[in-house]
């Protein structure tokens, strides 16, 4: 089994971003879910240990998919 793997909510900028960037930092996988995945910086976007995808946390089904699709992705 690899790394352990974070998602993180809202991560296309602020306490989001910065969280996701320590996990990776801690040598952690992460998948960055946001509304705005296109607004994702890219230095996050274009690490080989992240995976971002569209995901809305005030709609059941978009977290529901987010989460299949985050497990599929990242092998866990």
């Amino acid at each position: 089994m690899g790394s352990p793997v974070a998602l993180i909510t809202g991560a296309a900028a602020g306490i989001g971003a910065a969280t996701a960037e320590e996990f990776i930092r801690l040598g952690w996988r992460v998948v960055i879910a946001d509304k705005e995945p296109d607004q994702v910086r890219p230095e996050l976007r274009d690490n080989p240990n992240v995976r971002v995808l569209h995901m809305d946390d005030a709609d059941q089904a978009s977290v529901d998919t987010g989460v299949d699709q985050a497990i599929q992705e990242m092998g866990c």
